[in-house]
């Protein structure tokens, strides 16, 4: 007796095939007319709505099922399906861009994966998919080998590397490859991979919270920020944070309360230091360090009339990550947004006192600024008069005085203050060789 193979949609599902012959996706709901026409077999059963049906094909000839992903969906679902077993044994997974009720999602790839290898394909490349599938595991190892290759660079493959907690409460790592991740469209990569072992690992270290009593104890704090009370293999409590996968990606030694009330973390005992505080579910962050002790690149930070004495910075960031980054790797991260700070401050600085242009008329001191460069620079007339009899200034017959001479002004401090003479310094001796 030949053995029927039920079919059906419902429920945000549906059975999906891949026509090996035709080199296309078929799915049961739309096109159930044409798989019974050309397999047999009927559709029994289909709701007053609509909205779900079930039938059952006499044979399936060509067609392999695959699985499939909502996109869709507000929450991930994802169906494995076995598509393929290689020569060598390794069994190849199938999945279909699915939308309930609308059938393959051409907008989207359809994913081929041995648990570590993942390919993506548009769902329109059936001779594609066909062609990966019929030489898998050598395809993978060519890909592979221009992956990890120093000389060979392979257009749309790479490498991805996801570290995660193991069952002792230490780290470790996985690598998985992949080929035409552009087509991927912004869904979730570890989807697709085999996260079986990392899971596990999470799930006995949730076993070994439990024999000692500290599993099961979370507050409201922890379930909000997602992580839970554990035991690494020295017997220490530790929170870890979960991955939408299932497994621990993240270790938090502190407990989550600690920071509760205003803390100063200084730097060297100097005064210069850390200040955070609670705000919610995130933490509240200032640095604050004095500028004589910044090093901007070339030598000290110099301090002045013109600059701050004190650098600060402060940022929002969540409590999670703030616990996930060991403190020291905070503290050099708000020095490096002070040294940035500090660095901008002295180009402002140096900017409005007009240490730029007093260099820049050094370097030409014979140069001539004359009435017409104020002109040309946008002054009017009577304004430049002004600023000529202000400051004293003795131009010649043509109307030139030299730099050197502005430069011995008494007042050429509050001269360079003024935009519109830095103007004139700029265009007049940036922009030629006099």
């Amino acid at each position: 007796m030949t053995k029927k193979f039920q079919v059906g949609f419902g429920g945000g599902s549906d059975t999906i095939f891949f026509s090996l012959v035709e080199k296309v996706f078929m799915c049961y709901e739309s096109d159930h007319s044409k798989l019974h026409q050309k397999f047999g077999g009927e559709k029994y059963y289909e709701s007053r709505s609509g909205s779900s049906g079930s039938g059952y094909l006499e044979k399936i000839g060509d067609l392999v099922e695959f699985g499939f992903y909502r996109t869709d969906a507000r929450r991930e679902q994802t169906v494995p399906q076995t598509v393929c077993i290689t020569d060598k044994g390794t069994k190849i997974y199938g999945y279909a861009p699915f939308i309930s009720h609308g059938g393959i999602d051409l907008r989207n790839p359809v994913v081929l994966t041995d648990g570590k290898h993942i390919v993506f394909f548009s769902p329109e490349s059936g001779e594609d998919i066909m062609e990966m599938l019929s030489d898998w595991d050598n395809k993978w190892y060519l890909i592979r080998t221009a992956i990890k290759s120093t000389e060979v660079h392979l257009i749309g493959s790479k490498e991805v590397v996801v570290d995660f907690i193991t069952s002792t409460g230490g780290w470790d790592r996985r690598s998985y490859y992949f080929y035409n991740p552009h087509h991927l469209q912004g869904v979730d990569i570890l989807r697709f991979v085999d996260t079986q072992y990392m899971k596990d690992s999470a799930e006995k270290l949730r076993e070994k919270a439990a024999e000692v009593g500290k599993q099961g104890r979370s507050s409201l704090l922890e379930r909000k920020l997602g992580i839970t009370l554990g035991v690494d293999y020295e017997g220490k409590s530790a929170w870890y944070k979960a991955h939408k996968e299932g497994f621990y990606d993240g270790k938090i030694e502190e407990e989550p309360h600690s920071i509760q009330d205003p803390e100063i973390l200084g730097w060297n005992n100097s005064g210069d230091g850390l200040y955070w505080r609670r705000k919610g579910l995130g933490l509240k962050v200032e640095a604050f360090m004095e500028v004589e002790r910044v090093s901007i690149g070339k030598g000290k930070y110099v301090v002045s009339e013109e600059t701050p004495h004190w650098l600060d910075y402060e940022g929002e960031f969540s409590l999670i990550d703030w616990h996930l980054k060991p403190i020291d790797a905070w503290k050099e991260f708000f020095l490096t947004k002070l040294t940035q700070k500090a660095r901008q401050d002295y180009i402002t600085a140096r900017s409005r006192v007009g240490t730029d242009a007093l260099e820049l008329m050094e370097k030409k001191p014979d140069a001539k600024i004359c009435i017409q460069d104020s002109l040309d620079a946008g002054n009017c007339l009577p304004g430049t008069e002004d600023f000529i009899r202000r400051f004293n200034i003795k131009p010649d017959e043509n109307g030139c005085a030299t730099v050197q001479s502005l430069i011995e002004n008494p007042s050429i401090a509050e001269m360079l203050r003024n935009f519109d003479f830095k103007k004139i310094i700029y265009q007049k001796l940036a922009g030629e060789n006099a």
